[in-house]
């Protein structure tokens, strides 16, 4: 599993503790022959729908520039 930070952790003011950094962990990732890296995710249709799995998927988009492939 790899692991791909979206969003650093922060102190909020008022708070005791801070608050950790927004990880997606793909379950694969690789290269293909012609050299593309891969981050591949294994999801059923009704995870694919969940907000918190659709969030990350677009914050890997927009922070790292790279889409997951479902399968």
């Amino acid at each position: 599993h790899t692991k791909f930070e979206l969003v650093p952790g922060v102190k909020l003011e008022g708070e005791k503790r801070a608050k950790p950094a927004i990880r997606y962990f793909a379950d694969f990732t690789y290269y293909t022959a012609l050299g593309a890296y891969v981050v591949e995710d294994v999801k059923s249709k009704a995870t694919r729908k969940l907000a918190p799995y659709r969030q990350k998927k677009h914050l890997m988009k927009t922070v790292h520039g790279m889409d997951i492939k479902e399968v």
